[in-house]
């Protein structure tokens, strides 16, 4: 019964993770794309993104 579930859910396991990665690398490219199309620069994207203490200017908030 085991055996038979694994031989089951394993390739759809695999499948779904494949799919999972391909699709985080084409955001990724998108991203880079977009922001060079739309003129935002990287210091720009970061200070919306991150978190204050991952800014480094003592700010809170």
């Amino acid at each position: 019964m085991v055996r038979r579930a694994t031989v089951r859910l394993v390739p759809l396991l695999v499948l779904l993770y494949l799919v999972n990665y391909l699709d985080r690398v084409d955001v990724g490219f998108a991203a880079l794309t977009m922001n060079a199309d739309l003129g935002l620069r990287e210091r720009l994207q970061t200070e919306f993104t991150s978190r204050p203490s991952e800014r480094g200017d003592g700010t809170s908030s």
